[in-house]
């Protein structure tokens, strides 16, 4: 896949091939990921114009009936139940910008794409803009099942919901594998009245047993970071950015765990971070 192409790029998405379904190496910019990696990149062109699949093996999925959807832009990969699902924003009246939504494929070997109905649609004025999904394996949330009864957990989507008036933070459960989805009834989790407040990530921080999300506050050149312990409910944890001579309108951040050290002068402790 040549990542070399010029033009301006928005979200993608990396993810982990751990059992090589592609049987593919990926290059970008003439190197190539380590074979231990199986790393398969997509990258989409930014939001700005109507984006075109960098991969011709992804571009091959445009044979299906609805796969022009494919070339919108990109928002998360998950695997469950032997499946990879991709999330991305698509407008499903046509392929000009507008009626933002989610719509949503799922392959077992991530060449080829079966797309399926749309995931979240517009709806009542609010747009759907980027965001993750997790799968709550736990049912921290309690919508993956009726209080008191035994639930295999369920896929969350946390998303950007987009008005006229401002941007907030949402959240719709899944409890048949993504084939169907609810919005959260007390949506939206995140209200600060802003008009530029988007794009969260969300993960499980197990060094803490909570969710963390990230989200940008593009007009403040920062990003913040919530906590939560069953993804209906948020604390502010922390922020950065705003740097004095920064004028970038940034979006879609990406946060992932690492090892941290934190050395005393007795002591050396590594911990997640």
């Amino acid at each position: 896949m040549d990542l070399h192409a010029p033009g301006r790029y928005g979200s993608g998405v990396c993810i982990r091939d751990h059992q090589n379904l592609s049987s593919q190496q990926t290059k970008v910019h003439d190197s190539t990921f380590p074979n231990i990696a199986n790393c398969l990149c997509t990258y989409f062109r930014g939001a700005s114009q109507r984006a075109t699949a960098r991969s011709p093996r992804l571009a091959a999925a445009t044979a299906l009936q609805r796969a022009s959807q494919l070339d919108q832009r990109s928002q998360r990969a998950d695997f469950l139940n032997g499946q990879y699902h991709l999330f991305f924003q698509l407008n499903p009246f046509g392929d000009q910008w507008g009626h933002m939504s989610w719509g949503h494929a799922v392959s077992a070997d991530l060449l080829q794409w079966k797309v399926l109905p749309v995931a979240l649609r517009e709806e009542n004025g609010v747009a759907i803009f980027s965001g993750s999904t997790v799968e709550d394996r736990d049912n921290t949330s309690g919508l993956c099942a009726p209080a008191g009864q035994k639930s295999p957990g369920c896929m969350v989507a946390i998303y950007t919901g987009n008005s006229q008036e401002k941007q907030t933070q949402n959240i719709a459960y899944s409890t048949d594998a993504g084939t169907t989805w609810t919005k959260f009834a007390g949506n939206p989790v995140i209200d600060l009245g802003l008009k530029a407040f988007r794009d969260p990530k969300v993960f499980w921080h197990a060094a803490s047993s909570s969710w963390v999300m990230v989200v940008a506050l593009p007009n403040d050149h920062k990003v913040r970071f919530y906590r939560s312990a069953n993804l209906r409910q948020w604390q502010a944890a922390g922020e950065f950015g705003r740097q004095a001579r920064s004028q970038a309108n940034g979006s879609a951040p990406t946060c992932l765990s690492s090892r941290c050290a934190t050395t005393t002068a007795t002591t050396k402790k590594t911990a997640g971070c």
